[in-house]
């Protein structure tokens, strides 16, 4: 953490005592619903070996320590993608598998609707799957390297591009990044809005902010921008770098952003309202071990198991 002038260092391991531990570990995604004052995640449990059967739950979490209150089995699926999102106009859970997408109501997560990309594309062999308002869109991995945007009704296809290695959407579907460059979707179409240039590098991580109509981007090897779509400016961030992960709490109004400099990593929490950033050294298993962290509603998620409440608030 940066105090007084200077760096204090502090890790979060299983040994420290005051980060607190939480049960439902290891999970693909966490995230945080104000309306419901609910922490949810994803969770696959089964074997990670090549087309092994997993199984999807959803869990709620408690806002206070995060125990766990309700869990409900989805689906079985064969692969290892599962991204967990609140719809921003129903407040529902939106669960995106690789070959499927599932509205869930969030209070008894029952199925509202399903979507399966085989109704869709006949090739479902590497794909991801995302459902934003009424719009099912379906990345093709591998041999294709293309997304396509469907009506997620009537099942016309909307718009077609081709595709690099990362392709994010927002939640509310307005905005997109792919082949280095911001899009925004809308009635229909897709229109290019500016380019992000890392030297030839492409975007290691973007993050929409719909609620400020902003978005953050980074690469691994500079700093991470905020780019206002309302004034077309963007703002760099130069006191952060080396960014692998970042992600956004509209609770609080901080991002939190994963700076990997092996064999140390450090998360940064900046304010957006103040501008003040907080730090903290990290266990570095994110690269190696797909271990990550959010920062939901005032506290530091690990996904390895433990959670701070207070250490930078």
């Amino acid at each position: 953490m940066y105090r007084d002038g200077e760096y204090i260092y502090h890790g979060i391991y299983k040994t420290l005592n005051y980060g607190k531990s939480f049960e439902k570990d290891f999970c693909n995604e966490y995230t945080y619903s104000a309306i419901s004052n609910s922490y949810f995640s994803v969770e696959l449990i089964g074997n990670n070996f090549y087309q092994a059967p997993r199984e999807v739950y959803i869990h709620r979490l408690d806002p206070t320590n995060l125990t766990t209150i309700q869990s409900e089995y989805i689906t079985t699926i064969n692969d290892g993608y599962a991204d967990l999102t609140i719809d921003p106009f129903t407040n529902n859970l939106i669960l995106d598998l690789a070959k499927n997408s599932y509205l869930l109501n969030s209070s008894d997560f029952s199925v509202i609707n399903q979507w399966d990309i085989i109704d869709f594309i006949s090739n479902t062999s590497t794909t991801r799957s995302y459902y934003r308002n009424n719009v099912l869109v379906v990345e093709e991995l591998g041999t294709v390297d293309k997304v396509t945007f469907f009506d997620a009704t009537t099942k016309a296809i909307l718009y077609t591009d081709s595709t690099n290695i990362n392709f994010y959407i927002a939640d509310n579907g307005r905005y997109f990044y792919n082949n280095e460059g911001l899009y925004e979707f809308i009635n229909g179409s897709a229109n290019f809005i500016t380019p992000i240039d890392f030297n030839g590098g492409v975007a290691t991580s973007v993050v929409f902010m719909t609620n400020q109509n902003k978005c953050v981007y980074s690469n691994s090897n500079q700093h991470p921008v905020i780019f206002d779509f309302n004034t077309q400016t963007k703002t760099v961030l130069n006191a952060i770098s080396n960014v692998r992960d970042i992600s956004y709490d509209q609770k609080t109004n901080k991002l939190l952003f994963f700076e990997h400099i092996h064999p140390k990593s450090m998360v940064e929490l900046f304010d957006l309202s103040t501008q003040n950033i907080k730090y903290l050294e990290v266990d570095d298993k994110f690269h190696t071990s797909g271990y990550f962290y959010r920062y939901l509603n005032g506290k530091l998620i690990y996904s390895g198991g433990l959670y701070l409440d207070k250490y930078l608030n």
